[in-house]
């Protein structure tokens, strides 16, 4: 493919992810759905579709969107890491800013995860990849269920693995919300994030993704055809035998009343394994779908909004969390999974036309601007498409 079309191809990826993850957001009220507890088969196949799967296409971007980053102006004779850690530092505060309204954000993990990148790019690539594979397995995860079913006084420490306090999103003020999000539920999330995996497995998929830059996987697609084919192949044989062997992992690594947490650290081990071979297949199965020239034609509608991910991603916030929680027209109390799907199309439809529209006569989103800004230090970077990209 030209280096447009391959370019459009990551960028209309990225967007595939965007739109997961804002269904997610939106079906789950922007957590608030597990304070009403209202589960049904809509909302369990939703999450099936779209739940840990999004989230985990932006982190292997993101691995690639750092190769892109640090190859392209290492050819240009430009040591980029010092800015490239300037640059997580800006990301970071916004994410910081960003989880004082959403403590879900996932900006601020990205961002601080992101900076290992530095380090970790140093190391040649067959040695990246057995540690990312090393990684994905969730050895720490491993550990932890070891230990849990070895020695019972392990089993004592309370574990936060759930938000504690989503009362405070379904009544709470404005400012209670930044006071609890601030604080102990910045906390939770980290411990949260910890606990099921999650740290562990956004950075093998870092790796991952760095690997795939590295090999030219997404910007030579046409010269892995047969591995990729191969690579689909296998990962649904993996989870077609995951999911028959379910019920003998559950009734061989089995909890009791002694060792009470050997069911969290089972399942959330099972449950990163089948997150990350769906993902493997969307991802896969994307690139396959892109080779077509009319497959190619509607995916590329996706492209816009993978070039302002950051703006819409803050933005789907700023719109979505007044309308669901109690400080704004507290809708979680009403909504359904059906009015809210509903509600979800509506939304993706109109960031589609934005972007689509936004793109006539910008360069980047604004936020993504304001990034780049930041990055460079400097304000003279062009907006408009009358100027010159710099």
């Amino acid at each position: 493919m030209p280096t447009a079309s391959r370019l459009l191809m990551i960028d209309a990826l990225r967007g595939f992810a965007l739109m997961g993850l804002f269904l997610l957001h939106v079906i789950d009220y922007y957590e608030l759905f597990w304070f009403v507890k209202d589960r049904n088969a809509l909302h369990d196949f939703l999450h099936l579709l779209v739940s840990g799967k999004a989230y985990s296409i932006f982190a292997l971007m993101f691995g690639l969107s750092f190769f892109i980053i640090m190859d392209g102006q290492a050819k240009k004779g430009v040591d980029f890491s010092k800015r490239f850690l300037w640059r997580m530092a800006l990301l970071c505060g916004l994410g910081l800013v960003h989880g004082l309204l959403f403590i879900g954000d996932i900006l601020q993990i990205l961002a601080l995860i992101g900076i290992g990148l530095l380090l970790l790019n140093r190391l040649p690539t067959n040695i990246l990849t057995v540690l990312g594979c090393v990684l994905l397995l969730q050895p720490d995860l491993m550990f932890m269920l070891w230990r849990a079913m070895s020695d019972p006084a392990a089993n004592t420490a309370p574990l936060h693995i759930r938000f504690q306090s989503l009362s405070v999103y379904a009544a709470g003020s404005l400012g209670d919300i930044f006071a609890h999000n601030a604080t102990s539920g910045w906390q939770r999330k980290w411990i949260y994030m910890l606990e099921s995996g999650r740290v562990t497995q956004i950075t093998g998929l870092f790796i991952i993704g760095l690997v795939l830059g590295r090999i030219g996987f997404f910007h030579r697609p046409e010269a892995f055809s047969l591995q990729r084919r191969a690579a689909m192949l296998a990962c649904a044989v993996a989870l077609g035998l995951l999911y028959l062997n379910e019920l003998s992992l559950r009734h061989l690594i089995h909890s009791t009343p002694d060792h009470r947490f050997v069911t969290h650290y089972r399942e959330a081990i099972l449950t990163l394994y089948r997150v990350d071979l769906v993902m493997a297949l969307y991802v896969l199965g994307f690139i396959e779908l892109y080779q077509w020239v009319r497959a190619q034609t509607i995916l590329n509608c996706l492209a816009p909004l993978g070039r302002m991910t950051l703006t819409l991603y803050v933005g789907q916030s700023l719109i979505f969390v007044p309308l669901y929680y109690g400080f704004g027209l507290g809708l979680y109390q009403h909504m359904t999974t059906t009015a809210a799907l509903g509600l979800a199309i509506i939304g993706f439809t109109a960031q589609l036309l934005f972007a689509h529209l936004w793109f006539k006569r910008y360069h980047y989103g604004p936020l993504e601007w304001l990034w780049r800004c930041g990055t460079y230090l400097r304000f003279d970077v062009p907006l408009r498409k009358h100027g010159q990209t710099p």
